[in-house]
């Protein structure tokens, strides 16, 4: 089987990412048998990068998404062991969008979004606040600002480079814990 007939009906990068699909060696009828026996080299499977290249970080046992992000745990863990804050929970979720909406005098469901923000940090006076640790700044999460700010039950802090970029204020934020 010649390179031609291997590679029709397969796109180009294919055969690049699965070689095991290539054969070498003998054509087909040949009496030469020992090589179907034979196992073949396969790279080992490459791990995937993330695709805005950040590093997948783990810390107290616990996998956070980047370096950053395992960094602002560390620092709540400080904050925690200092006073200044009274507790924090890593990736709490979230749904942000209206649960029904009136279309033509009929109700009809709609999608929401599950939103998976970084940390949720309630500090010693009972305020909520909600960290987002961010690296580039995206269309989604231009998107996601937008929808806390409709539907978010607390401030949403977006960090970039270890400091507060950007303060998202909800119009209907929810009532302070007792303290």
């Amino acid at each position: 089987m010649n390179q031609k007939e291997l590679t029709s009906g397969a796109s180009p990068g294919f055969l690049r990412r699965n070689p095991q699909l290539v054969k070498t060696g003998n054509k087909r009828g040949s009496s030469n048998r020992s090589d179907r026996n034979k196992p073949r080299d396969v790279a080992a499977p490459q791990p995937k990068l993330a695709k805005w290249k950040n590093q997948p970080t783990e810390y107290n046992g616990r996998r956070y998404d980047s370096k950053a992000e395992a960094r602002r745990a560390q620092e709540l863990d400080l904050m925690v062991r200092s006073g200044d804050i009274l507790n924090w929970e890593p990736q709490p979720r979230f749904e942000l969008g209206p649960r029904q909406e009136r279309v033509r005098f009929v109700l009809r469901r709609t999608k929401r979004l599950d939103y998976r923000p970084d940390f949720l940090v309630v500090y010693m006076d009972g305020t909520i606040v909600v960290e987002d640790v961010k690296g580039a700044e995206k269309q989604r999460d231009r998107d996601i600002a937008k929808l806390w700010k409709q539907f978010g039950p607390c401030p949403l802090h977006i960090r970039r480079n270890d400091r507060v970029a950007e303060v998202v204020d909800p119009d209907n934020p929810a009532p302070v814990l007792p303290g």
